[in-house]
C-alpha cells in the first residue's frame, strides 16, 4: 500500500511536466512567435537554425525615424505640365505672322480696281480706244506712264491701238503697298486705207491723245500727247483754258493744260490743233471734291 501512492505520485509528476512542455508549445504557436526550429538529419550537426518569419516585412513603430530620402534633379522639359493630346497646338511667330495675314487679306472683299470695258477679246475698227472700270477712292491707274485717277469709284483712260492683237495690262498700288493687275486682249481690225504705206508727206503725221478727261483737283488740268512732224507747233484751246508746245526732234510731243474757271461738273470741248492744219478733239470735266 505504502508503493502505491510513491508510483501515484510518481505518474502524476511525470503527467505534469509533460502537460506543461506540451503547454508550452501551444503558447509560442499561438502568440505568433517568428522562431522555427529545424532539425538537421541524424548525420549532421545537431544545431537548430533559427530564422525570422517576418524578415521581408518592415515595420515602423512610433518612435522609429523616417528614412530621409535624397531630392532627384528633374530635367527642364520634365518640369512643364503634361499638355493633353487634344489641347490646340501653340502657334509659332511665322504661324501667327500667316494668320494675321490670310485674316487681313479675307478682310479686303473689294478689289482694288476693275477692268470693265472693253471685253475680252472686242474688235475695234478705229485705233483710239477707251478702257476703264471701278476703282476704290484714291486709287491710281497705271498703264506704262500714262495714269488715270478714280472719281467717283470709276476710272477711264484712251490708248491708241496697234493693228491686230493687243494686250493692254493695268496695275495699281494700295495703301498698304499691295499691287493689282488686269489685263484685256483687244483686236483692232485695221482697214485696208490703214495698213497703206503712210505717205511721205510728213505733213499728215498728227496723232494726239489725252490721259485723264476729268480731273477732282482745286485747279483742275488734263496732259495730251503725242506725235506730229518735228518742229511743229500744236495748241489746245478751249471755253475754260489753253496751251501750246512744239513737237520735238523725235515728233514727239506733250502738253499740260489747266482749266481754272472751269464749271464743275460741265462737260466742254478741248481742241488740239496742229500747225500743219491737222486736229483732234477730247471732252473734259472738272469734278471737284465734296
Amino acid at each position: 500500500m505504502k508503493g502505491k501512492p510513491l508510483l501515484l505520485a510518481v505518474v502524476t509528476f511525470a503527467i505534469v511536466l509533460i502537460g506543461g512542455a506540451a503547454m508550452a508549445g501551444v503558447g509560442t504557436y499561438w502568440s505568433g512567435g517568428d522562431a522555427s526550429t529545424v532539425a538537421y538529419p541524424s548525420g549532421g550537426e545537431s544545431a537548430t537554425k533559427t530564422t525570422e518569419a517576418a524578415e521581408e516585412i518592415e515595420t515602423t513603430t512610433a518612435s522609429e525615424p523616417e528614412k530621409e530620402t535624397t531630392p532627384t534633379l528633374v530635367p527642364d522639359t520634365e518640369k512643364d505640365e503634361a499638355v493633353p493630346a487634344d489641347a490646340p497646338k501653340e502657334e509659332t511667330s511665322e504661324e501667327s505672322a500667316k494668320g494675321e495675314a490670310a485674316e487681313k487679306k479675307s478682310e479686303v472683299s473689294e478689289p482694288l480696281f476693275t477692268l470693265s470695258h472693253p471685253l475680252d477679246d472686242a474688235r475695234f475698227e478705229t485705233s483710239v480706244v477707251t478702257f476703264g472700270g471701278t476703282a476704290l477712292e484714291g486709287i491710281s491707274i497705271h498703264r506704262g506712264k500714262f495714269v488715270a485717277e478714280s472719281i467717283d469709284g470709276e476710272w477711264s483712260m484712251k490708248l491708241v491701238l496697234s493693228p491686230g492683237k493687243n494686250r493692254v495690262v493695268f496695275e495699281t498700288v494700295g495703301k498698304d503697298g499691295e499691287i493689282s493687275h488686269a489685263s484685256v486682249t483687244v483686236y483692232y481690225d485695221a482697214s485696208k486705207d490703214d495698213s497703206k504705206e503712210e505717205p511721205k508727206d510728213e505733213t499728215v503725221a498728227f496723232v494726239a491723245y489725252q490721259t485723264y478727261g476729268t480731273c477732282s483737283l482745286e485747279v483742275p488740268y488734263d496732259v495730251f500727247y503725242g506725235k506730229a512732224k518735228p518742229g511743229t507747233k500744236i495748241t489746245a484751246s478751249s471755253a475754260y483754258g489753253s496751251g501750246s508746245t512744239t513737237a520735238n526732234e523725235n515728233g514727239k510731243w506733250e502738253l499740260k493744260v489747266f482749266f481754272a474757271d472751269a464749271p464743275a461738273n460741265k462737260t466742254f470741248s478741248v481742241k488740239l490743233k496742229a500747225s500743219t492744219g491737222q486736229s483732234q478733239s477730247f471732252s473734259f470735266t472738272a469734278t471737284p471734291e465734296g
